[in-house]
């Protein structure tokens, strides 16, 4: 029967004669079956808890269980679907690894996959989602010093000084254009001066980041309890208070000068060297930065409308408008 055509399911039967060392003659017959090459089969199984801050190249997003009857390996992959160009399958052994190419943003992934045996037989499993979570990103809360300006200019002309040229209507006002001045604190923000621990101002003026700290959930808890007593002594300085837009902290939105219940606003209340806290003068915009800083293309920006003079230390709180004078 050798060499013989046969498909699977075909039934074939052959004689054997055979002889022994005393010369003694027999024969028998076999009869055998042939059955097709079997597909692998294949299970996939995603990674639960999956969060874009670990959904990075190399990373396991899911496994890919595969078992063969005829054990026909070296197997092969092709990732394909909506999001079949992002993921890959790595392993020399089951379970194998489906791997993101790059990081993931928070989303849902679609993928295909298909296990190839080495005599050519597959499976292709199709649509397998693949979650990515995205992760808390509280952002960083910057605290600056600036001596540029003065109380008068500071109260009467707030925006000049601080270099915004006009703002829209919204909450808070947007900056849509700066002034001719390239060394305001907002255009130096703007430009990229965000983070530096010394900023040149003009006139020979700086601003000095006395503080920054991670986010929470809420700006006023960054404050209160991140940062809380900041032990400086700056002298005479303008405080500012930079914060991103967008981020998972709780942001506000305005800022108001009375507890007054208004949604999204705060109330700027400071203790300056242990004299209490009392409600102060300050505004807040929102500005958009050349290039995204920690991912953050628009941040917000609370200033004083007045200078602090600080021999040690200060105490800096933005309270829910619905809420009271800190103690």
């Amino acid at each position: 029967m050798s060499g013989s055509a046969t498909q699977s399911g075909d039934t074939f039967s052959s004689t054997i004669t055979f002889r022994d060392q005393y010369d003694n003659i027999g024969s028998g017959s076999v009869t055998a079956t042939v059955f097709g090459n079997s597909s692998p089969v294949a299970n996939f199984t995603r990674t639960s808890n999956y969060e874009s801050d670990n959904a990075t190249s190399g990373s396991t997003a899911g496994t890919l269980a595969v078992t063969d009857v005829e054990n026909n390996s070296p197997f092969t992959f092709t990732v394909a679907g909506v999001n079949g160009d992002k993921f890959n399958v790595v392993g020399s052994s089951s379970p194998f690894t489906v791997q993101p190419t790059g990081s993931l943003s928070g989303g849902t992934y679609y993928v295909d996959l298909t296990v190839t045996d080495n005599y050519g037989e597959s499976v292709t499993l199709t649509s397998e989602s693949i979650v990515v979570t995205q992760s808390v990103d509280y952002g960083e809360v910057f605290v600056y010093s600036s001596t540029l300006g003065n109380d008068a200019g500071l109260t009467n002309a707030y925006n000049n000084v601080m270099g915004i040229g006009s703002e829209d209507s919204s909450v808070p006002p947007h900056v849509t254009s700066l002034t001719a001045s390239t060394g305001s604190l907002i255009a130096r923000f703007v430009s990229g001066s965000l983070g530096d621990s010394t900023i040149n101002l003009s006139g020979g003026e700086t601003a000095t980041l006395l503080i920054s700290a991670s986010g929470n959930t809420s700006i006023d808890t960054v404050l209160s309890s991140s940062i809380g007593t900041l032990s400086t002594s700056i002298g005479l300085g303008q405080i500012v208070i930079v914060y991103p837009s967008g981020s998972s902290m709780g942001v506000p939105t305005s800022i108001q000068q009375s507890f007054n219940s208004t949604a999204g606003g705060v109330v700027p209340a400071f203790n300056v060297d242990g004299n209490g806290f009392g409600i102060e003068g300050a505004k807040l915009h929102s500005i958009d930065l050349v290039s995204p800083y920690d991912g953050y293309s628009k941040y917000f920006v609370v200033g004083r409308t007045t200078k602090d003079t600080i021999a040690s230390n200060i105490i800096m709180r933005l309270v829910n408008s619905s809420g009271s004078l800190p103690s």
